[in-house]
C-alpha cells in the first residue's frame, strides 16, 4: 500500500462561498469569478456540448444578462455559489487515501459535488477503505459510478470505480454479482458511446457468462424463471406511470433506476433480441428522466 495523504484543504461554509468546481459541476445560480475577483451575473443555464465524433468538448453556460461563457471539459472554474454543500461534506478533508486508488477517486468526485448528498455519504462511508467482498460496499459503489455518469455526466470520475466492480465476476454471491452486472452493463454502454465496441462486446460476453454461472446455482423452477426474465423482460412501464400521476419523485426516481438497468443489461448482453436502435432510444429517454427528477429535488 502507498502512502497515504488527506484530500485538498476544505473551505469554511459562507454564503456565498467560492469553490473550485469541476466544468460540468457548474450549476443555475453560480457566479463565475471575474479576474479582479469580482462576481459575475448569475448562471442561468447550462449544457454539455460534443464535438463532430460525439466527445463532450466543453460546457455553454448562459448568465442572466445572456452572456455566453464556454469551459473546456476537464478543466475547472472558480465560483461563487449559495448551493448547500452535503451533509458532512466537511468531513471528507480528513478522510487519509492512498494517491491513485479508487478510494481516492471516490472522494475525490465527491467532492466536486458538494450539494450531491448521496454521494457524500457514500464516500464517507467506502473513503476508509472499498471491501470487494462486501456486497454492500460494492451496491454503494455502482450507485456512486451511475450518479456519476447519468447525473452528474461525468464519465471520467465513474472510470475508476467501474473498473472495481468490472474485474470481478460471478463468485457465487448472488448479492456481489446484482452490483457486478450492473457495472458491467452500464461499463458496456459507456464503451458503445465512445466507440469501442471490441471493449463493450468484451464486457457484454463476461456479463453473459457470469449470469450463466448464477443461473446454473439457481434449484428448480428458479433458474427457468430467471432465463424467461432475461429473453422477456417486463419494465415496470404502468408503475412508473402511477408514480408519475401521483406525483410521488422517489418511488418513481427507484423505478427508473431499475428500468435502466433492465435496458443496459440488454443493450450490454442482448438476451432479449430487442432493436439496438430502438433500445438505445430508450436509454437516452431513462436518463433524461432521471435527470429531470433529479433536478427536481430527489438524489438520494
Amino acid at each position: 500500500m502507498g502512502p497515504l495523504i488527506a484530500v485538498a484543504e476544505f473551505q469554511p461554509s459562507n454564503r456565498p462561498r467560492r469553490r473550485q468546481v469541476e466544468a460540468k459541476a457548474v450549476g443555475p445560480g453560480d457566479r463565475f469569478m471575474r479576474r479582479n475577483g469580482m462576481p459575475s451575473e448569475p448562471v442561468r443555464a447550462v449544457k454539455v456540448v460534443r464535438d463532430s465524433f460525439g466527445t463532450e468538448a466543453y460546457v455553454q453556460a448562459t448568465l442572466t444578462d445572456r452572456t455566453v461563457v464556454t469551459i473546456a471539459i476537464g478543466s475547472s472554474v472558480r465560483v461563487f455559489t449559495e448551493r448547500p454543500a452535503a451533509p458532512g461534506f466537511g468531513d471528507l478533508a480528513s478522510l487519509p487515501v492512498t494517491p491513485g486508488s479508487p478510494e481516492e477517486a471516490l472522494v475525490t468526485a465527491a467532492r466536486a459535488y458538494p450539494e450531491d448528498t448521496a454521494l457524500t455519504a457514500t464516500a464517507l462511508r467506502l473513503g476508509p477503505r472499498i471491501n470487494p467482498r462486501a456486497g454492500a460496499h460494492l451496491d454503494d459503489l455502482v450507485d456512486a459510478a451511475e450518479r456519476l455518469v447519468v447525473i452528474h455526466q461525468d464519465r471520467a470520475a465513474a472510470a475508476p470505480l467501474l473498473a472495481v466492480l468490472t474485474d470481478l465476476g460471478f463468485d457465487g454471491n448472488e448479492g456481489r454479482w446484482r452490483a457486478t452486472r450492473a457495472a458491467l452493463a452500464l461499463a458496456a454502454w459507456l464503451a458503445t458511446a465512445d466507440g469501442d465496441s471490441e471493449r463493450a462486446e468484451d464486457l457484454g460476453a463476461r456479463l453473459r457468462v457470469g449470469e450463466d454461472l448464477a443461473i446454473a446455482e439457481l434449484r428448480g423452477p428458479t433458474a427457468a424463471i430467471r432465463r424467461r426474465e432475461l429473453a422477456d423482460p417486463s419494465l415496470p412501464e404502468r408503475d412508473v406511470q402511477r408514480a408519475r400521476e401521483d406525483n410521488a419523485t422517489d418511488s418513481e426516481l427507484r423505478l427508473r433506476r431499475i428500468k435502466l438497468d433492465i435496458l443496459l443489461s440488454q443493450a450490454a448482453a442482448g438476451w432479449a433480441g430487442w432493436d439496438r436502435d430502438e433500445l438505445a432510444s430508450k436509454i437516452e429517454a431513462e436518463i433524461a428522466a432521471i435527470r429531470e427528477l433529479n433536478t427536481a429535488g430527489s438524489g438520494d
